[in-house]
């Protein structure tokens, strides 16, 4: 499992810096083309369309995920069919009724009916990336790491190269952004499908969709939960304060996400691969020495992008995000927190989608803590409203979901490595951009690495096998040292 683990992760974690880098590049370019409330516009565009690619298929995907693996290529072809056909009929009837109502929708959550055409065009964008996830969750449950990662290289550059070349010529240049998006997702979809046409073609069947949806429509309000969690800020924000307060919160998280790039990767690997391994005996404690590297390494990183941020911004000379370091610091763990659920399959191991749901609404109903954060602090509320949400998330998922399927965790060395990654965080506010404090920041990082190399955290045996190409397994440890 490990060495599988690794090639499929690897694989899928390039096809995430592809995708993601579009969102990098756009934090270094589109400011130079959009306001601050225009780049509020695509966040709250963007948080839509977070939502969109969950009500309209109804987490069908997740279904095909759980029954997928163990099918025959005859039931694969029928699950896969018959869900595609699902969703493609769900995005006409959703597309169409949301067309109609564009003027409402622009009017409850821009503010105004301004922006209506660029609502309407992002339509297009919505329905075309619903459409290419579909395609890329197929590919991920057939194990067809290849094309994953072929097809998320195509979209993501297309949708780099026409959307910033379209801001840059067109006199809306947040239309240009939007039209972007909308053509990479349709080319990145068109190639996705026609590479698994021979499992999407097959025939129509009520009695799988029926089955499917019985396991996926539970997953729903716990998706849309999980979402909140990630996204509702950015409509309080709207509706407490304004479009600008939106786009300087927004640009702040999409750099704060940046450490969660490599675990979408592993996400993408890890959840085939326990589904298909669920009964080796092996396999909890392999997941919990797979957390614990994963966390320390993902916390070095954030820290790393904290002490970095204000030289990026003093680069860039974006002064209008002079605020977002802050941001980033208490942002960037809680959305790391939000990803890291994939290594506690107990929910999906006993079937418990009811639990699952209960544990997503509870830490989605934590987001309304954002209310009194955000009058009381302003910006920086929705931050460490973030940060709320994804520990509460995260622990309570693990709780829960340890009842069912136990992943061994040594508890007490995760608590000290994350108090020594607050304890940088903070020390890091009082820093300047003087050469003695670049110093300190460089010192901070070296002492939280060598922090995660001595405590165990980082596995060696990861290292080991990258090393060896796979072609040796060096063994994980049996999970009983939980101190």
């Amino acid at each position: 499992m490990i060495r599988d683990f690794i090639r499929h992760s690897a694989a899928y974690t390039v096809a995430n810096l592809f995708s993601r880098g579009t969102v990098i590049v756009w934090l270094l370019v589109l400011p130079a083309f959009l306001s601050v409330a225009d780049y509020g516009t695509l966040g709250v565009l963007t948080t839509f369309a977070a939502l969109f690619n969950v009500i309209v298929p109804l987490e069908v995907t997740q279904a095909l995920a759980r029954y997928t693996p163990g099918a025959n290529q005859e039931e694969r072809r029928g699950l896969a069919s018959s869900a595609w056909k699902f969703t493609l009929a769900m995005l006409f009837v959703t597309a169409a009724l949301a067309f109609a109502l564009a003027g409402p929708f622009t009017r409850l959550f821009l503010g105004s009916e301004s922006n209506v055409s660029v609502v309407q065009l992002a339509l297009v964008w919505l329905v075309f990336n619903c459409a290419f996830y579909f395609v890329q969750a197929q590919q991920r449950w057939e194990f067809r790491s290849r094309d994953f990662v072929i097809s998320s290289i195509i979209f993501s550059i297309v949708t780099l190269v026409s959307s910033l070349g379209l801001a840059a010529i067109m006199d809306r240049p947040l239309a240009g952004v939007v039209i972007g998006q909308a053509l990479g997702a349709a080319v990145g979809f068109g190639f996705g499908y026609l590479r698994m046409r021979g499992s999407l073609d097959g025939h129509f069947s009520g009695a799988i969709l029926r089955k499917l949806l019985r396991f996926s429509l539970p997953l729903v309000p716990a998706s849309l939960a999980i979402l909140a969690s990630t996204y509702a800020n950015r409509l309080i924000l709207v509706q407490m304060l304004g479009l600008e307060d939106v786009g300087l919160f927004t640009w702040a998280t999409q750099l704060a996400a940046i450490p969660s790039i490599t675990v979408v990767g592993i996400q993408a690997a890890l959840t085939p691969l326990v589904m298909k391994n669920l009964h080796d005996p092996a396999t909890p404690a392999r997941l919990a020495r797979l957390f614990e590297t994963v966390i320390a390494i993902e916390l070095c990183i954030c820290v790393a992008l904290v002490l970095g941020t204000p030289y990026l911004i003093a680069f860039l000379g974006y002064d209008q995000f002079e605020s977002a370091p802050q941001l980033v610091a208490v942002a960037a763990p809680g959305l790391l927190f939000l990803q890291l659920y994939v290594f506690f399959p107990g929910f999906a191991v006993a079937g418990r989608t009811d639990l699952q749901l209960a544990v997503s609404l509870i830490s989605g109903a934590s987001v309304l803590v954002n209310f009194p954060l955000i009058a009381w602090l302003g910006v920086p509320g929705a931050a460490l409203g973030t940060l709320i949400t994804g520990s509460v998330f995260l622990l309570l998922w693990y709780a829960t979901s340890n009842r069912f399927y136990p992943v061994p965790l040594r508890y007490l060395k995760i608590m000290a490595f994350c108090a020594a990654t607050a304890l940088g965080l903070y020390c890091a506010e009082a820093l300047s951009l003087s050469l003695l404090d670049l110093a300190i920041r460089i010192a901070i990082l070296g002492g939280l690495v060598i922090a995660a190399l001595l405590s165990g955290l980082v596995n060696p045996a990861i290292p080991r096998i990258l090393i060896s190409g796979g072609s040796t397994d060096p063994g994980i440890p049996d999970g009983r040292d939980r101190v």
